[in-house]
C-alpha cells in the first residue's frame, strides 16, 4: 500500500501527459552558459512504463540507476538495469527503457553535444 501512495504523489507533484514516465529536468547547460553540456534529468517509470525507442542525432546520454529494475535497448542489445547500474547511449543510437520491476525505475541521465 505505501508503494501505491507514493507513487501517487510523484504523479501529481510532476504531472506530465504520460502517465507510466515522468521526466524532470534540473538543470540546462544553457543556464550554465556551456555550450557543450545539455542537460541533466530525473527518470521515473511505473511498472511497466518506459520510454519508446528514439535516437539523438548530436547527444550523448550517460544513465545512472537509482532504484528500481528495468531493461534499457541499445540499437538491438538489451541491458539488464537496476540501482547502480550505468549506461552510456552514443549519438545515432536507438534506444528505449522498460521497468520490468515491480516497484518504480528511477534514473539520473546526463547529456551532452558532441
Amino acid at each position: 500500500m505505501g508503494a501505491n501512495i507514493k507513487m501517487v504523489k510523484l504523479q501529481n507533484a510532476f504531472h506530465e501527459d504520460e502517465v507510466s514516465r515522468v521526466p524532470r529536468n534540473f538543470i540546462k547547460g544553457d543556464e550554465l552558459n556551456e555550450i557543450d553540456f545539455n542537460s541533466c534529468d530525473h527518470g521515473t517509470y511505473f511498472t511497466g512504463g518506459g520510454v519508446a525507442a528514439h535516437k539523438h542525432e548530436n547527444l550523448e546520454e550517460i544513465f545512472y540507476f537509482l532504484r528500481g529494475t528495468g531493461v534499457v535497448t541499445l540499437n538491438e542489445q538489451e541491458i539488464s538495469v537496476r540501482a547502480g547500474s550505468v549506461v552510456v547511449v552514443p549519438p545515432e543510437t536507438n534506444h528505449s527503457i522498460k521497468n520490468t520491476g515491480e516497484d518504480v525505475l528511477q534514473h539520473v541521465v546526463c547529456s551532452a553535444h558532441v
